[in-house]
């Protein structure tokens, strides 16, 4: 685990470039030329939820040490990790997805997340939160069994039939956070028991926040990384505050 603060921030993403061969994979939206409200398989969350208000956190957070998402959530980080392609925002959107699966009761699906690879014409290539959403709403991700070679992006070689079998995990519906206030409208989601998918533009990485811990008597926000076991970030101060955020609505899936 890794403890990101304000702090240290910056000599982390040093460090993190050198590492990861600048290989992060999420490119910035860019509100001007799409604008809150614009993506198609979005509605905002505070029209379903009330921002629950921040007097009221520190109780919340108590109450929900145990059943956070993150602590019901049955993908591995094996099967989450993306291996050095640049596809985290496909690979934190597969968590999303199946967190989602997961809070509704259904069983556990190993989702072929490189399934979303023909957004970027199948290359190792970074690409948009919120139009991987509309990808997903479009054409959703396949078992894992129709491509049980992890990582391989030549879909000829995958099984017959994954295209039509990855209609049965469409999302077709998120919430769009950050209409009225990021920081407060992340906290609710997570203390309603949702996981966020998010774009962190600081780190040019997208990821699926899970869970508020309290490091220091400070709020700071868990995400399962992508970028494999033993990874995963703490993150404290601002640096959590995502520049995008989504959280998977639909908990029933479109049959093929």
């Amino acid at each position: 685990m890794r403890i990101i603060t304000d702090e240290n921030a910056e000599q982390f993403i040093a460090d993190y470039v050198g590492e990861t061969d600048s290989t992060f994979g999420m490119i910035p939206r860019d509100y001007d030329a799409v604008p809150l409200g614009a993506i198609p398989c979005t509605i905002p969350f505070t029209a379903d939820f009330p921002i629950i208000p921040e007097k009221e956190w520190p109780e919340r957070i108590a109450a929900m040490q145990g059943a956070f998402i993150s602590n019901i959530y049955t993908g591995t980080p094996e099967e989450d990790f993306q291996n050095g392609l640049g596809y985290c925002w496909n690979f934190s959107l597969g968590q999303a997805v199946k967190g989602a699966r997961d809070r509704a009761g259904l069983p556990h699906v190993d989702l072929c997340t490189e399934s979303l690879g023909w957004l970027v014409n199948w290359k190792n290539a970074g690409y948009y939160c919120g139009k991987a959403l509309e990808g997903l709403a479009q054409r959703g991700m396949c078992d894992r069994s129709f491509s049980p070679q992890r990582y391989n992006l030549k879909s000829s070689t995958w099984k017959a039939g994954w295209e039509q079998e990855a209609l049965n995990h469409r999302v077709v519906e998120s919430w769009e956070l950050g209409r009225i206030n990021m920081r407060q409208e992340v906290v609710s989601a997570l203390l309603y028991g949702h996981g966020v998918y998010v774009g962190l533009n600081r780190f040019s990485h997208a990821m699926w926040q899970t869970e508020i811990r309290l490091v220091g008597g400070k709020l700071a926000v868990w995400s399962p990384n992508t970028h494999g076991p033993g990874n995963d970030w703490l993150l404290a101060g601002t640096t959590w505050i995502p520049n995008e955020a989504y959280v998977i609505r639909t908990t029933t899936f479109s049959e093929a």
